[in-house]
């Protein structure tokens, strides 16, 4: 394990907990190593970038593991000290249905590997577990490479649905596990208690191979401790839905880089905060670590770890409230709207549609904490967007219900007049997309706004909205006086 100049008490204290098997606080202690450390370091930084990648994959996130494992390609010097790196991003990538791209890894692999024996011996096991992934066989599994690569051929097995097969595998993993000393000094003593960090992860990849064979398989309350004793919370609340909160609190960022990890985790949840994982402590600061945190990495080496800020708080964005928490979602929301902002003009700007959900997230959230008129200017800004970009019927259709909406909400409020603004807005916007008149589509729009005012508002109101209704069709009757007519009759019946 080499020296870093750079990283300080902060990589130590990484190192010490990974020895220990605190997965998760260590992991976010090499993000903060990471944050701060220069690139094209090659003799300390990648290091430190393959330690916090096999971390990130043992604790089942593989898009961090990809990005930190590509980085420790970049600054390989020797050919074949990035065969490793390759082949965790080859696994990495065929787990998220990449294996395009994961088999051109495998072949780079391949190709730094052929001097090297074990390294080939590696790169074979790992075409096998590609192959399961992506459902074509691949090259046939062969006894050999130990519980670890047995335990990833099963997962890859049960990522396709063969359940017998995969059952199967993972009984064979667990078999493999109980035969190494440290989970036999594990199931003996009844508790985590590994003081390195081979042997912490041995206790996890046999608690994961527990945890695959259900809540009522043998040890399984072992298993669950197990997993949230190495930070793999997750796993432990799937395995033990019961866990006490002490064990549940996981106040990782690691978790954040990728969406379908905290989408599995609410699921258990199911918006309620007194099951999740964060303490209202937790709750405060998270949004702030993020951008602290993924915001420094970024800016540190922006080649690599762009734009990690914006992924880490659109999943809270996304998650949030499902996670029992809206206010934290629109605290991320705002954050990930501001970032998004500030790329504008830049190579890392969103393209128009991704920016006009960023607006329309932002939207939503602001609904889900009760807030009103503060969605009315990103709605806006949104269907704004989609009349610029979108001139297909599914885009006018989106502006459509994002001008229903805007409306909906001012007669919620009882705000005739903002409603009676908002919809004419709509309409010459959806005119403008379909390249037409707006007059005669603004006719019909407050001719049906006329006739709900009548049924629900002061008169006075109705009569300002038929005064406006009136003007339009006047304005009709000067260009065509049969058009003004007939979009006067079609209103009538049909009210």
């Amino acid at each position: 394990m080499k020296r870093c100049r750079h990283g300080g008490e902060t990589l130590e204290r990484a190192r010490r907990r990974r020895a220990r098997g605190d997965f998760a606080a260590a992991l976010d202690d090499y993000l903060a190593v990471l944050a701060e450390h220069e690139p094209e370091t090659t003799y300390c930084r990648r290091p430190i970038l393959m330690e916090a990648a096999d971390l990130a994959y043992a604790l089942g996130c593989p898009e961090l593991a990809r990005v930190c494992a590509q980085a420790a390609v970049d600054e390989a010097v020797l050919g074949r000290a990035a065969t490793p790196a390759l082949l965790l991003m080859a696994v990495a990538d065929a787990r998220q249905g990449r294996t395009d791209r994961a088999r051109r890894e495998l072949d780079d692999a391949g190709g730094r590997a052929r001097w090297s024996p074990s390294l080939r011996r590696r790169v074979r096991l790992t075409q096998a577990v590609v192959g399961a992934y992506a459902g074509d066989g691949g090259p046939a599994w062969r006894n050999g490479g130990g519980p670890f690569a047995r335990l990833a051929w099963a997962e890859a097995l049960s990522s396709r649905e063969e359940g017998p097969e995969a059952a199967e595998q993972f009984r064979l993993a667990r078999a493999g596990f109980e035969r190494l000393r440290p989970v036999r000094r594990l199931r003996r003593r009844g508790r985590p208690s590994a003081r390195r960090y081979a042997e912490a992860l041995t206790e996890l990849g046999w608690a994961t191979a527990v945890a695959a064979q259900g809540p009522s398989a043998p040890d399984a309350a072992l298993a669950a401790a197990t997993l949230a004793a190495r930070g793999a919370t997750d796993r432990a609340m799937r395995l033990a839905p019961g866990l006490l909160p002490a064990d549940r609190r996981n106040a990782s960022l690691c978790w954040y880089s990728d969406e379908s990890v905290v989408k599995r985790w609410c699921d258990l949840v199911d918006g309620d905060p007194g099951r999740g994982w964060l303490t209202p402590e937790d709750v405060a600061t998270l949004v702030p670590r993020l951008i602290d945190v993924f915001g420094r990495m970024r800016a540190t080496d922006p080649a690599q770890f762009t734009p990690g800020d914006r992924i880490t708080v659109r999943t809270v964005a996304v998650y949030g409230d499902r996670m029992g928490h809206p206010r934290l979602a629109l605290e991320a929301s705002r954050a990930e709207l501001r970032i998004a902002r500030s790329e504008t003009g830049t190579d890392d700007a969103l393209d128009w549609a991704s920016m006009a959900w960023v607006l329309r997230r932002n939207a939503i959230c602001r609904r889900d904490v009760g807030e009103t008129y503060g969605r009315i200017p990103a709605l806006t800004e949104a269907a704004e967007l989609y009349r610029a970009n979108d001139t297909t019927e599914a885009g006018r259709d989106t502006v459509r219900r994002l001008g229903d909406e805007i409306a909906a909400i001012h007669l919620a409020e009882g705000d005739w007049a903002s409603a009676t603004a908002a919809t004419v807005a709509s309409e010459r916007r959806l005119a403008a997309m379909s390249g037409q008149d707006p007059l005669p589509a603004i006719a019909r729009a407050l001719h049906d706004l006329h006739a709900r005012a009548l049924a629900a508002a002061p008169p006075e109101v109705a009569d300002d909205i038929a005064r406006e209704h009136t003007e339009v069709l006047r304005v009709l009757a000067g260009r065509d006086p049969a058009g003004s007519a007939t979009v006067l009759e079609s209103r009538t019946r049909r009210g």
